[in-house]
């Protein structure tokens, strides 16, 4: 419940009795749900930009259009970009994606930017690739092959959440992104 050994130990040389120690851990436990609502709150709420792509590597042009509407806002970042793809199956052309972008504070919207929250997945396959995006379709590759493999199928948008990216590390070899596919039995 996040409560340091240390303060454990306090509490339980105090020799406090059993209904004062259960109010104390109460409180921490009220507290700590106050703490991943508002978290929670933080990941849902996100700046975007949908549209229709060339390719998969034109994804970069829907984050310039999104970054250069939030740069002069001063807007705070409170977790990963990300990327959802919403094509059912791989296309050579004609992407239908949006980028993201969690965000506190309030936004004042221009063009095609929108504010909104992005939908709970409840069950899904995941993997980190590690490197640059140019080699991301091996680990989009070992990622089907798992899902096909284990009877699952996949019900809805796939996500990739650049938690390292160009912005963060020089090396392309530093890149880390969690792929994130919706599936169902």
């Amino acid at each position: 419940m996040g409560l340091p050994l240390e303060q454990i130990a306090l509490l339980l040389e105090e020799g406090l009795p059993l209904e004062q120690m259960k109010g104390i851990l109460r409180r921490k436990q009220v507290e700590l749900h106050q703490h991943l609502e508002e978290e929670q709150a933080k990941l849902e709420r996100v700046a975007t930009v949908r549209g229709v792509i060339p390719t998969y590597a034109h994804i970069c042009d829907l984050f310039d259009e999104l970054w250069s509407s939030l740069a002069p806002q001063r807007t705070s970042f409170t977790g990963p970009a990300m990327a959802i793809y919403y094509d059912p199956e791989y296309r050579e052309h004609d992407v239908d994606a949006e980028v993201a972008v969690p965000i506190a504070g309030e936004l004042t919207l221009k063009g095609r930017i929108k504010v909104s929250v992005i939908p709970e997945i409840t069950q899904a396959a995941c993997i980190i690739h590690h490197g640059g995006y140019e080699t991301i379709s091996s680990a989009y590759h070992h990622l089907m092959k798992w899902i096909e493999e284990n009877g699952y199928h996949i019900v809805g948008p796939h996500r990739e959440v650049y938690l390292q990216g160009p912005n963060d590390v020089k090396d392309p070899s530093g890149y880390g992104t969690e792929i994130q596919v919706p599936v169902a039995k």
